[in-house]
């Protein structure tokens, strides 16, 4: 089932999503038809999830019944067990199987990439590449490279994901919160990034070449998840 996730339904998100990667870089500022948007905005929020220390936070969750499941994902659930007895996921998880474990816990994440609620949220903000032209290094990528501020509703609230050495996605509930980042000197942005970004990983860091090497050895992992959106790390405004 995992392999089947990977290879055919996120393969076909990232697909798609790197189209319009090429297209916001190649067009700066130019406006995404929907096709487009939607397929940004799913391949955003996937990566949201797909983060080792997500796929742990659902499993507390699911083993806690910390996790409020909808008619939909108990249905879910009963398709991988007896149509006719079906358990609840308290008592599904309870069996312990770590393959029906992992089976059950990848259609809960597809039903959380699909969420209506993020997705919303993403397309009713203004959404922007930036590039910096004067840099250290360099941007990082990490196995956990999606920054954003504790909720998405709020004036302030953004959601930012590094899509290149030099190119950072911004997206903004407001010009204001947006001008917060670009007033900022280039140097002074790819520091705070690359700070959140090896802070927030779990275990791996990606860069163009080794020279972050101790800069990532001294602060990969040092962020704490907060208690607010999505059980994620949450960052404010510059």
């Amino acid at each position: 089932m995992r392999e089947q996730v990977e290879s055919r339904i996120m393969h076909r998100v990232d697909t798609r999503a790197a189209a319009v990667l090429r297209y916001m870089i190649d067009h700066h500022g130019a406006q995404l038809s929907q096709t487009y948007s939607d397929a940004w905005i799913l391949f955003v929020v996937s990566m949201i999830f797909r983060t080792p220390a997500r796929l742990r936070w659902l499993n507390e969750q699911i083993r806690t019944a910390d996790y409020a499941f909808d008619d939909d994902e108990r249905a879910a659930y009963a398709e991988l067990k007896s149509p006719t007895h079906p358990p609840t996921p308290e008592e599904y998880f309870a069996l312990g199987d770590p393959e029906e474990l992992s089976v059950a816990r990848m259609k809960l994440m597809l039903r959380m990439i699909g969420s209506t609620l993020i997705g919303q949220s993403l397309a009713s903000m203004v959404w922007e590449v930036h590039t910096l032209e004067t840099l250290n290094h360099g941007l990082l990528t990490s196995d956990d490279p999606v920054m954003t501020s504790n909720g998405l509703n709020s004036g302030d609230s953004f959601v930012i994901l590094p899509i290149g050495p030099r190119q950072l996605f911004i997206a903004a509930n407001s010009h204001r919160a947006m001008w917060s980042f670009r007033s900022q000197t280039d140097r002074a942005v790819e520091r705070a990034m690359n700070d959140a970004v090896v802070a927030q990983a779990d275990q791996l860091v990606i860069g163009e070449n080794d020279r972050q090497s101790l800069f990532v050895d001294r602060r990969l992992g040092q962020s704490k998840p907060s208690d607010g959106f999505l059980g994620r790390h949450t960052w404010k405004c510059p």
